[in-house]
């Protein structure tokens, strides 16, 4: 649906322009998710999704769809989350994964008294799947870092290899 919005965004700015419903009802929707999208970003994750929430964001996108004509749904699919409805009950990190899905970022590398590198790692994982990490020296042929089950994020992740290479490249993911 993000994805959709994006390309439609001329489209969508010309009606919020040309209809005089769509920026109250769009105001509305942003003012209601505005709690929830801070968290999602800057908080604990744990602000709980409510159907005015959804309410608010299912009326301007059924508007939208009424004046516009334009292929935005709530109902068909929302990243993996399914509806829209879906997500009421939800947490804000939970509705973050099911709209943008898996989002791990590496913050803080730094070498540690031993002269290893070591990356934290943030993000949410999902219920299911393995987290990895990997490193390369040539971004062609990765190797897997040694590393105890990872259940919850942030983890710092170490390279136990000293770091005599001029440079090495590493990337994180989940797989199912």
């Amino acid at each position: 649906m993000i994805d959709m919005f994006y390309q439609l965004s001329p489209e969508v700015i010309y009606h919020l322009a040309t209809t005089p419903e769509l920026p109250s009802l769009a105001l509305q929707a942003i003012l209601n998710l505005q709690p929830l999208l801070r968290d999602m970003v800057s908080g604990t994750g744990e602000l709980l999704v409510s159907s005015n929430q959804i309410s608010a964001l299912n009326a301007f996108i059924a508007k939208l769809n009424e004046v516009a004509g334009v292929a935005l749904k709530s109902a068909p699919q929302v990243g993996q989350s399914g509806s829209l409805e879906s997500l009421i009950g939800k947490t804000s990190a939970q509705m973050r994964l099911a709209i943008v899905g898996i989002q791990l970022q590496i913050i803080n590398p730094k070498i540690n008294a031993t002269g290893q590198l070591e990356l934290t790692v943030t993000g949410v994982l999902p219920a299911a799947g393995t987290f990895h990490a990997e490193y390369s020296n040539d971004l062609t042929h990765w190797n897997a870092l040694s590393l105890p089950p990872v259940t919850a994020l942030p983890v710092t992740v170490r390279d136990s290899q000293p770091l005599s290479l001029k440079q090495r490249y590493y990337r994180v993911s989940v797989a199912p």
